[in-house]
């Protein structure tokens, strides 16, 4: 039986499933984790988590952060690490950048993207203090597409504080997935300024559109990244250390030297890649 997890709250009815496939038959229970424990974390999730892997028989999940926390909450657990699939359905129109950018109100010029639900460790705020510092080099604009879980209005206010009001621009809503092409297309650089982390899908959507990205060194966002191939890593909370790169990126034009990479980006992150490590997974835990 495989199991679909990512959130501790759905613990107690995994947990009860899981408990009556066993009872009732020899099966094998899986686990296909797409967080161990969630990026905002409560008291009660690392034991609401506990109670739900106590069935399992093998595990498979998405970065080496969650291998570790995986290995302290059930020690000795068989597990596979294995990445984020691409999201390449997104990719249906084959628009151009200067199409999708006429179809959003975007025009010519350096433009970057930050992409997914606004939340504090995101750390989107280090983003917007690098701009003033990259716009002294590129003339660069910051597009921030996705609905605020975090109030606006300080976002807002920082943007107007370091006068970039009219660089940088915010679609606070849900995105449907019909739009997201148009905004991945019309984008240079994508950015995930992220302060905390397990793994992104960001970055799966980021390499189906060949995209470069600059993630931070948190969680696993560095393995879905290969420096000088198809992205930059930076620490984390530096707005000084990611200016630099988004500078660089454009000065010394990393995006025609990074776009031969994406092919074999995606032939890693396949969705068939995905299939054989469940597959394999499935055996070794057959054969236990």
């Amino acid at each position: 039986m495989l199991v679909q997890w990512w959130h501790p709250f759905f613990a107690p009815a995994m947990a009860t499933l899981c408990a009556v496939a066993k009872a009732r038959s020899r099966t094998k229970i899986l686990f296909i984790c797409h967080n161990v424990l969630p990026h905002e974390r409560s008291l009660v999730d690392e034991a609401l988590a506990r109670t739900a892997f106590a069935a399992a028989d093998a595990f498979l999940v998405q970065s080496g952060e969650d291998r570790r926390t995986l290995s302290r909450l059930k020690p000795r657990a068989p597990a596979v690490v294995h990445p984020h699939p691409i999201y390449d359905f997104f990719a249906s129109e084959g628009l151009s950048r200067e199409d999708a950018r006429a179809a959003i109100g975007e025009g010519a010029g350096p433009l970057v993207l930050f992409f997914g639900y606004v939340r504090g460790y995101k750390g989107l705020r280090h983003l917007i203090e690098a701009m003033p510092l990259l716009r002294k080099r590129v003339p660069a604009r910051l597009l921030v597409v996705g609905e605020f879980y975090d109030d606006p209005a300080p976002y807002e206010e920082l943007v107007g504080s370091l006068g970039l009001s009219e660089a940088v621009r915010f679609v606070n809503r849900y995105v449907g997935n019909e739009e997201v092409e148009g905004f991945f297309a019309a984008s240079d650089l994508v950015v995930l300024p992220y302060v905390s982390a397990t793994q992104s899908g960001i970055v799966q959507i980021a390499i189906a559109f060949d995209r470069p990205a600059i993630v931070t060194e948190v969680g696993g966002l560095p393995e879905a990244v290969v420096p000088e191939r198809t992205g930059f890593v930076v620490p984390p909370r530096d707005p000084v250390a990611l200016a630099a790169a988004m500078a660089r990126f454009f000065e010394e034009g990393w995006a025609a030297r990074m776009a031969p990479h994406f092919a074999a980006e995606k032939r890693r992150f396949s969705w068939s890649a995905m299939a054989d490590a469940v597959d394999g997974l499935v055996d070794a835990a057959g054969r236990a």
